[in-house]
């Protein structure tokens, strides 16, 4: 769980920032393209196509499922993008003819608070992943952690109910069980929120409003 973490965050937050990048220049196109993101939120192939491209792309069973399928996060894209575009256009002319990239030397600097709160996000929803571990893992050595808390959860409620009757009844804690299992696993990410609590508002009203 935490490489698929690490190294999912770092390939969701790439490619989002890249994607928010191209919708903000005038590309032929432009205007489809962000059409066709947009259209993903509110359709898709169903899970069988999603089933046949993942077997036939030889990720079943691999710990790469948990990293590649999930790319970006449309919401997440256009609140980027429109934060980008809110950027004074003087700023990037100046750095354009004093030699200086747009992207990496202007852009990406003056963006740390909205990139870092998305940043804590992705590895959030990564860090609770369990629906492609549950459909295309088969090796409990592979599941993800919170694959393994659902299956102590559901364990723990089967001992519950079938525990024997009357006095010679072991003491059974289902309950604590749970609730200790979810503290386990919200722990690393209730740790991260301190440090990168001052980017949450200023990051997310950033992007929300287009000026």
């Amino acid at each position: 769980s935490v490489t698929a973490t690490v190294a999912g965050t770092i390939y969701n937050m790439i490619l989002t920032v890249l994607m928010a990048y191209a919708l903000i220049n005038p590309l032929p196109g432009r205007s489809l393209f962000r059409f066709l993101l947009v259209f993903t939120m509110y359709f898709s192939g169903g899970l069988v196509p999603y089933y046949l491209l993942i077997r036939d792309i030889g990720l079943l069973n691999s710990f790469w499922v948990l990293v590649l399928p999930s790319v970006i996060s449309v919401p997440y894209t256009l609140i980027i993008s429109n934060y980008f575009s809110s950027l004074p256009s003087e700023l990037l002319e100046s750095a354009a003819i004093d030699g200086a990239g747009k992207m990496i030397q202007i852009i990406l600097p003056i963006s740390l608070p909205i990139l870092a709160t998305f940043t804590l996000y992705y590895a959030v929803e990564r860090w609770n992943e369990w629906y492609h571990g549950m459909l295309f893992i088969k090796d409990v050595e592979k599941w993800p952690l919170q694959l393994t808390l659902r299956k102590i959860i559901s364990d723990a409620n089967f001992v519950s109910n079938q525990a024997m009757t009357g006095e010679s009844r072991p003491p059974i804690y289902g309950e604590g069980v749970k609730m200790a299992s979810i503290v386990v696993t919200m722990f690393p990410v209730m740790a991260l929120y301190p440090f990168l609590q001052r980017y949450f508002l200023t990051g997310l009203t950033l992007g929300a409003v287009k000026g």
